[in-house]
């Protein structure tokens, strides 16, 4: 009994990290943006900070999917102290969500470095 109480608030730690991952992530993203945004449009016009931009979001999902990685380890946690069909339903729609975000995330990141190329050989 006192191992499962154990389990449970190491769970809820966890959770409260990846929550606290998601919130630093988009915070330093909105920061990040809008010093870049004022930066490159004040100070030195022009197109370059549409790019900063793919770069700032690729960065906010990538943390997104850490996030998630690491929900997901707490959720077979407890999945594994109790098997319930919820438990269950909720750790695939978990992994269901984890799997289109890589999968974009890595659509996303081949774009991205494309352009790069493409700008270098320019």
């Amino acid at each position: 009994m006192l191992s499962y109480w154990l389990i449970e608030i190491f769970v809820g730690i966890i959770n409260v990290m990846v929550v606290l991952i998601i919130f630093v992530s988009f915070l330093y993203a909105t920061i990040e943006f809008i010093l870049h945004y004022a930066h490159t449009n004040l100070w030195r016009p022009g197109k370059r900070w549409l790019v900063s931009i793919k770069h700032n979001r690729l960065r906010l999902w990538e943390n997104l999917l850490f996030a998630l990685e690491i929900l997901i380890c707490a959720d077979i946690i407890i999945t594994v102290l109790e098997p319930t069909f919820d438990h269950l339903l909720k750790l695939w729609l978990l992994i269901i969500i984890r799997i289109t975000i890589a999968f974009f995330l890595d659509r996303e990141l081949r774009e991205l470095k494309h352009n790069d190329e493409k700008q270098k050989c320019e």
